[in-house]
């Protein structure tokens, strides 16, 4: 189906067939009448239904010179080399022989032939489920890495107790302190969205860290900023042949509010807060087959936190935040307040 002047005489497989004689000609397991555009249901290398009249070795229904048509001879990935010569014809990464003529979304195209789609972080530009469904994740991840948890709670107890202060320091002291700076160990759910097609998110949770500074307003205000790095997904393709990719990778950068609803809250020793402001988010991939993109880069957050006052210098935090749809956290530790 295929005239030899588009096969050519060079041998692109290295199998010791010119192109023009080899029905497979890139060795990729797909043969070159179905590359080149035509019908082989029963893959013996000849387009269907195989009539020719004129013997010149082609069907009759590619052939323009008995009144059929050529084969199209795509070139998908638009690099000048027809995907019946081509090793990887979308230029995806990953190779034809790989992907095979699977069409793991359902969208008609196969594999070897179809791009994948994007991946697509910071989705809605705020924090997208109530306080509730947070919690409950939340759980889930603490259940879920509880041996990491014991062990971080144990840390951070440690620290705040090391220091041998006594939470029934006087709250003239602690309205002296204003300034504090916080390090919190952070669980993290992540869960970009595929947009296109071909890719799956076969591990949402990680783990990481977070850093913060902030200025006390008063007995129930308080602003910050903070550095999170909020760990990564695990990223694979929706093709089984090709498998697990590589990591997306998520950092977010903010600065925002925290009140305390309960009157003269910061010198209770034990009192809730709620959180919001503006976050960004910055990702990186460990895979050049990954796709990414955010579609907000600053957006909203909240959340709600569980304060532990242990002195009027040392306080223990537990914090359970929603960055974006796809950026959820649960992070434990301390802040250490300075005048």
């Amino acid at each position: 189906g295929i005239p030899n002047a588009a096969d050519g005489s060079d041998d692109t497989d290295g199998d010791g067939l010119p192109n023009l004689n080899d029905l497979d000609s890139d060795g990729d397991g797909i043969l070159d009448a179905v590359e080149a555009g035509g019908s082989d249901p029963d893959g013996d290398g000849l387009v269907e239904p195989f009539v020719d009249v004129n013997g010149n070795g082609l069907a009759d229904s590619v052939d323009p010179a008995a009144g059929g048509t050529s084969l199209p001879l795509p070139d998908t990935d638009g690099d000048a080399v027809d995907d019946h010569r081509d090793l990887d014809s979308d230029g995806d990464g990953v190779p034809d022989l790989t992907e095979g003529l699977t069409d793991s979304d359902g969208d008609g195209t196969p594999d070897y032939r179809d791009q994948p789609g994007q991946l697509v972080s910071a989705i809605n530009g705020v924090g997208s489920v109530d306080l509730l469904v947070l919690a409950a994740l939340g759980g889930a991840l603490l259940w879920h890495r509880r041996r990491q948890v014991a062990v971080l709670a144990l840390a951070a107890t440690g620290a705040v107790l090391s220091t041998g202060a006594s939470a029934t320091d006087s709250p003239a002291n602690a309205r002296a302190d204003r300034w504090y700076l916080g390090a919190d160990v952070a669980l993290t759910r992540l869960e970009p969205e595929d947009r296109g097609g071909g890719y799956l998110v076969d591990d949402k949770s990680s783990s990481g860290y977070k850093l913060v500074a902030g200025y006390v307003l008063d007995e129930r205000w308080s602003m910050e900023a903070f550095y999170m790095d909020a760990g990564k997904a695990g990223i694979a393709s929706a093709n089984p042949a090709v498998g697990h990719l590589g990591d997306l990778e998520y950092t977010l950068y903010g600065a925002g509010l925290e009140w305390a609803p309960l009157k003269e809250a910061r010198y209770r020793r034990l009192y809730p807060a709620l959180k919001f402001g503006i976050a960004g988010t910055s990702n990186s991939a460990t895979d050049v087959r990954i796709n990414y993109d955010k579609k907000h880069g600053w957006g909203l957050y909240f959340g709600a936190a569980g304060v532990w006052r242990v002195s009027d210098q040392w306080r223990a935090q537990l914090e359970a935040m929603s960055y974006d749809k796809d950026e959820l956290a649960l992070s434990l530790g301390v802040r250490r307040t300075f005048r």
